[in-house]
């Protein structure tokens, strides 16, 4: 899991519950940092993050962590961040319903080792991320933007299989993130050399993807094989363009 994928995750939130299986030290670590920094940005306050890490989560924690939650946050939103290595079957009941429905201006991130500590029914609640699996699985979509620009249609068909196949939702929206970036580039260098500019739909199609992307149940396939088809070939060439 990227810090894009965790940025994304916490400027786009497409679930209020999320549950991310890896190594807890790592990951949970990964989220503090991200959180510094959107304090440091100004996007969150500091008095609307709540961390902890816990060896076994207990009924008085899982209590402690329903009273932070019906308290207002200070901001429009609040982050709450758990690791944890166990977890009581009394706690995971007493938080069933705060997972299920949780304030809408509350996200839960709850970072384990394994699936298998939760109950089913608590699983059900989560959106789960399989945060280890993700990085095996990494995908450079800062060059693939650029490759993909310049492919034909069966190319780039061929460029994105991958994340099609693993229905990769976080990675294709960082494939659109850099696929925008890359394209609003070239209409800054076209508009500078008097060259054809980039047609504003292709934008608004980006956007559109991205949208689409971030619902509940998304076609990844359909989504990302449409923006390679109504995409023209050829943008990648130029100053913008790199190995």
């Amino acid at each position: 899991m990227t810090d894009a994928d965790i940025r994304n995750l916490l400027e786009n939130p497409t679930h209020h519950s999320h549950l991310v299986v890896g190594p807890t030290e790592k990951y949970y670590e990964k989220f503090r940092h991200m959180l510094r920094k959107k304090i440091s940005e100004g996007d969150l306050d500091a008095n609307d993050v709540w961390s902890r890490n816990f060896e076994t989560l207990n009924i008085d924690d899982a209590r402690a962590i329903k009273e932070v939650q019906n308290t207002r946050p200070t901001g429009p939103r609040r982050v709450m961040l758990v690791s944890l290595q166990a977890i009581q079957s009394e706690a995971q009941n007493s938080l069933l319903k705060l997972f299920e429905e949780p304030s809408s201006d509350t996200i839960f991130i709850v970072c384990a080792e394994t699936q298998s500590i939760f109950l089913p029914t608590v699983l059900s609640r989560f959106n789960i991320i399989d945060a280890a699996r993700a990085d095996e699985r990494y995908v450079d979509t800062d060059n693939l933007a650029l490759r993909f620009l310049a492919a034909s249609f069966k190319d780039r068909l061929d460029m994105l299989e991958p994340i099609i196949k693993e229905k990769e939702r976080f990675v294709a929206i960082n494939f659109l993130n850099n696929l925008e970036e890359v394209l609003y580039k070239k209409k800054s260098e076209s508009s500078q050399s008097g060259a054809q500019s980039i047609d504003p739909a292709i934008f608004e199609d980006i956007f559109s993807a991205r949208h689409f992307l971030r619902s509940r149940s998304p076609s990844i396939k359909m989504i990302l094989e449409h923006l390679a088809s109504v995409i023209p070939v050829g943008l990648a060439s130029g100053p913008a363009s790199k190995k």
